[in-house]
């Protein structure tokens, strides 16, 4: 049995290639909105602050006591005799207690009317 050829013209085959592989889509997230950039100045120069630390020494009584604010009733820490130095930190004291800082490493405040200031 013979072919029947419809035409008279013949095509030669098309050649397949194999599948492409496709991946599964990647979800988008929506796109984050965004503002204008901040406009920025040069940074200004500064110096350190300067600490203004004194010498105090216990004066007028046996044992004064260190308290946790600068307040005539606030919590008494600890106590510490007449004639002990202390380290005053003036730019924190208020008109009327030091901020001290203690032999124990603690920084907090005695009444001045109790601390002669060495010059």
């Amino acid at each position: 049995m013979e072919d029947k050829v419809l035409n008279n013209e013949t095509q030669d085959p098309i050649e397949t290639q194999d599948p492409i592989e496709t991946q599964d889509p990647i979800e988008t997230q929506d796109p984050i909105e965004t503002q204008d950039p901040i406009e920025t100045q040069d940074p200004i120069e500064t110096q350190d602050p300067i600490e203004i630390n004194v010498i105090g020494q216990v004066v007028d009584c046996s044992m004064l006591n260190v308290r946790s604010t600068p307040s005539p009733t606030a919590d008494v820490l600890l106590s510490i005799p007449v004639l002990t130095e202390v380290t005053i930190d003036l730019d924190k004291s208020s008109n009327d207690f030091y901020r001290v800082l203690t032999a124990d490493g603690l920084y907090d405040f005695c009444m001045k009317k109790f601390i002669h200031v060495k010059p």
